[in-house]
């Protein structure tokens, strides 16, 4: 009799990273709850230590979450610091400035292809800009 030892076909790795402190928590078949992690209405996935307390009466863990019609539950976005701008993704940054600035993402990606050769030469900016402030 053969027995097969180490990969199993039927299990899968899973990992989840926090949108707000970055930590990836990785495991066998785990869920998001197995993480210690949350996710709010609007997809982004945080720890739970990150929850909004709202020092509130009603602050409850029935109040904090919804849930779809699958029956998963989700943090409700008032509980979630970057839904309530406590905290600002750089992606989220990016997209502001972009059109804040009233360019579009083509036009800065020609502009720096304009004005830097090399990564180095664009990095290099960016360090010395950021030093100045």
């Amino acid at each position: 009799m053969k027995i097969r030892k180490g990969f199993v076909s039927n299990s899968s790795s899973t990992s989840f990273t926090c949108d707000v402190c970055g930590e990836t928590v990785s495991g066998w078949d785990m869920c998001l709850s197995d993480s210690g992690m949350v996710e709010c209405q609007y997809g982004h996935t945080i720890c739970e230590e990150h929850i909004l307390d709202k020092n509130d009466l009603l602050d409850s863990d029935e109040t904090k979450y919804i849930e779809d019609q699958y029956g998963d539950r989700f943090l409700k976005n008032e509980y979630c610091p970057i839904c309530a701008l406590q905290v600002i993704m750089d992606s989220d940054l990016l997209n502001y400035v972009i059109a804040a600035s009233g360019k579009t993402r083509e036009e800065y990606i020609t502009e720096i292809q304009k004005n830097f050769i090399t990564y180095d030469g664009f990095t290099n900016f960016i360090t010395i800009k950021k030093e100045t402030k």
